[in-house]
């Protein structure tokens, strides 16, 4: 099998699209992560968390809310991410380079910014990083 990516999105998938099935791949220093389905669009997203990162500044602007620790920042950071990848979204389409939104666009955790029906799940992974993935709906032309 031959890995190709979509154009301007940059989403990773099979060049045939026979008998294949929907990934999503991420990695940080020290972790490298996969999901995989063979019927739903999937997302993944993971970040160290000893990530330097301010939350209190980022999480008012990002999500609408404050958040008690870096870990709740950051799992919600690397949801939105996977979300984002469920459909082949970058962050880069919602955020700037100093993590402004950019206009018109909205995030806020308590609503799901991409798919409505998706299931989101985090865990922490050897109290180092956080992993979170989102399996969306069914990919129609993989279902059988």
């Amino acid at each position: 099998m031959h890995i190709v990516y979509e154009p301007g999105s940059g989403k990773p998938q099979f060049a045939s699209s026979e008998d294949s099935f929907q990934f999503s791949i991420t990695h940080t220093r020290g972790l490298a992560g996969c999901i995989a389905s063979r019927n739903s669009l999937v997302g993944c997203d993971c970040e160290r968390l000893d990530r330097v990162i301010e939350p209190q500044e980022l999480s008012i602007d990002l999500f609408g809310r404050a958040f008690t620790s870096k870990r709740d920042f950051l799992v919600e950071w690397t949801r939105l991410e996977a979300s984002l990848k469920l459909h082949g979204h970058k962050l880069s389409d919602v955020i700037d380079r100093r993590a402004q939104l950019l206009p018109g666009a909205r995030i806020k955790a308590s609503e799901n910014y991409i798919d409505v029906g998706a299931i989101k799940s985090s865990f922490d992974i050897n109290g180092e990083f956080v992993f979170s993935y989102c399996v969306g709906k069914n990919c129609e032309k993989h279902s059988r």
